[in-house]
């Protein structure tokens, strides 16, 4: 049976689907519309759970708060004026009716400009917007990647095989044994600190193939403050969504 509870920590009230059943630890889980459910044994006592949750409060709430945020991003309708990132910096996207045949896309001062030719059907706008983005994205990264990968690697002395730019759910770069990089284009909404963080990272797994402390040295050895990118995308990653 799931029964909702209410409980007040930080002046906010978290809202919470608690679910008992027979296991022997308790879980949280927060759903992609950012609610909270509590998994609990049978035998533990609600003032118990209360408990665990005032200590995880802080937790709960920001990933509570995230998700919501990532929900409202996927969501987003690509109208005129709506905030879009591109290199860590916000922009407003701009739309345009032309009598090209084909649309394009440019940057005029802090205005991301789409123009479409003006019979394009409305009921089809918002999905080919966000392809647009998406393919231009892409490209952008590309370029990116390129120079940044050519920088690093004369650095560090590696030289990737092959640099593929994919939509990855969970990771922003990743590795092979046959000196391939993956890299994911969602990067590109991240400011060229945080790009160039995540090629490091990958690079100098193609020396040090794990996550030792001489792969840390490393890394530290290129970029210094490599900690602070690294935190900076732990906390922000969710907002590089389309």
């Amino acid at each position: 049976m799931i029964k909702n509870y209410y409980i007040n920590a930080y002046n906010i009230t978290i809202s919470y689907d608690l679910i008992r059943s027979y296991r022997k630890t308790l879980g949280i889980k927060i759903d992609n519309n950012g609610n909270i459910k509590i998994f609990a044994p049978i035998n533990i006592s609600n003032s118990q759970i209360d408990e665990i949750i005032n200590k995880k409060a802080k937790w709960i709430i920001e990933k509570s708060n995230q998700m919501i945020k990532i929900k409202q991003r996927l969501d987003k309708v690509y109208s005129d004026g709506k905030k879009i990132l591109y290199l860590g910096d916000e922009y407003h996207l701009k739309l345009v009716k032309t009598k090209l045949r084909s649309p394009k896309i440019s940057i005029e001062d802090k205005n991301i400009v789409i123009s479409m030719p003006e019979d394009l059907m409305c009921d089809k706008q918002n999905q080919l917007i966000k392809d647009l983005l998406r393919n231009w994205y892409i490209e952008r990264f590309r370029n990116v990647v390129i120079y940044s990968v050519e920088k690093y690697s004369a650095i560090i002395g590696v030289l990737p095989k092959n640099i593929n730019i994919k939509e990855q759910k969970t990771k922003w770069g990743s590795c092979s044994s046959l000196n391939n990089i993956n890299l994911n284009w969602r990067l590109i909404m991240a400011p060229i600190k945080i790009i160039d963080y995540v090629i490091v990272h990958e690079l100098c797994h193609l020396k040090i193939m794990n996550h030792s402390k001489d792969f840390w040295n490393l890394v530290h050895s290129i970029l210094p403050d490599y900690e602070l990118r690294r935190e900076w995308l732990k906390k922000n990653g969710y907002m590089l969504a389309m």
